[in-house]
């Protein structure tokens, strides 16, 4: 990894004196899009019939360097949120949610008893991209259109479950924070590969409103050991930049 970031800070340094560096912030809104792989047996299909998709936030600042009129480089330092959730429904007396818990004494008459493990993975790292303006040669709004690619590495901080109880609660209470005995390990390391597509406003002459949709796809799984997640995650993100 310091290879790569060497790399980035080379083709951004090499630039041209004249070319233009712009600012800005950016909100991503994602869905993850879930499979696992590397299992077999009772257990794994059990574990996998339980997995759903998710939607999580991310934050971020996005720093460009405009070569030219048609292209740039991004690199984009960023707080990243992804994760998955395992959905239990039809609990039974004297089942078990989590270890963490004691087995289920609710004896309420409620349709459904169901418990929703959302595991959530913190991380912090950077994604650096590669944009093309395409747009058209004549325009009278003034907006712009980029299509591109990138890559993207992650540091994982934190792994932990929240855990939501619908139809009876535990310990008084129907959501939990879980940090202990979480099952699947968390990839300390994660990398992924992204194809973006980007459209521009600028409201003024040196700031620019934009909107990107992306789909990423992991090089790295998300977690580790017997079971292994991956996920497929397409993402919206908005944001603002200015020239500096």
């Amino acid at each position: 990894m310091k290879h790569l970031l060497s790399l980035i800070l080379v083709i951004l340094l090499s630039s041209e004196a004249r070319s233009q560096w712009t600012l800005g912030v950016f909100a991503e809104a994602s869905a993850q899009i879930t499979s696992m792989s590397n299992g077999s047996g009772s257990e794994y299909d059990s574990v996998s019939a339980l997995l759903h998709n998710t939607k999580r936030l991310s934050l971020g600042v996005d720093v460009g360097l405009d070569l030219d009129k048609y292209n740039s480089f991004h690199f984009k330092p960023a707080f990243y949120q992804t994760g998955f959730q395992l959905i239990r429904e039809n609990l039974q007396l004297f089942d078990v949610v989590h270890s963490s818990f004691g087995p289920l004494f609710d004896q309420s008459q409620a349709a459904n008893k169901i418990a929703y493990m959302n595991h959530r993975f913190k991380y912090v790292g950077f994604q650096f991209e590669y944009h093309r303006d395409i747009s058209p040669k004549v325009q009278n709004t003034g907006l712009k259109f980029h299509v591109g690619g990138g890559i993207s590495y992650y540091y994982l901080l934190e792994h932990d479950i929240r855990l939501r109880t619908e139809g009876f609660a535990i310990d008084g209470e129907f959501t939990h924070i879980i940090k202990s005995d979480l099952f699947f390990e968390g990839n300390q390391h994660l990398i992924a590969a992204h194809a973006l597509f980007e459209l521009i406003y600028p409201p003024t002459p040196s700031t620019e409103v934009f909107a990107q949709g992306l789909i990423r796809a992991p090089l790295s799984a998300l977690t580790m050991e017997n079971y292994k997640v991956y996920s497929l995650i397409p993402a919206l993100s908005v944001g603002l930049r200015t020239n500096i």
